[in-house]
């Protein structure tokens, strides 16, 4: 477990160390971090991607920063297998909280 914690930055590009922690939790320490590893994983996907817009219901919610709405941003990217977490309580009847984990299996776009 030590020298796992002694790791300062693992080198996402070397498959050996990318297969030995595709599984484990990450923690960064800015959005811009976390966007940008998302991204490389959403790009490296073979799987049909979507790009999902959120519809406001005024001008001013289209033009504000996703700081004043929790981080929530007008636009996300899903694809099949995709792993995710959930950054808010959605649904908690339903067990979709703040910090659960889940893949994605399957969407469908009207």
């Amino acid at each position: 477990m030590n020298s796992l914690l002694k790791l300062k930055k693992l080198n996402y590009k070397n498959t050996k160390q990318k297969k030995q922690f595709e599984n484990e939790i990450r923690i960064f320490n800015d959005n811009a971090s976390v966007d940008k590893f998302n991204l490389e994983i959403l790009t490296e996907t073979k799987a049909p991607k979507a790009e999902l817009k959120a519809i406001n219901s005024s001008k001013k919610g289209q033009n504000s920063s996703s700081q004043n709405f929790s981080g929530l941003t007008n636009y996300v990217y899903i694809a099949n297998e995709l792993r995710i977490t959930l950054t808010n309580n959605i649904w908690n009847k339903k067990g979709l909280c703040n910090g659960t984990n889940g893949v994605i299996k399957v969407y469908i776009i009207n």
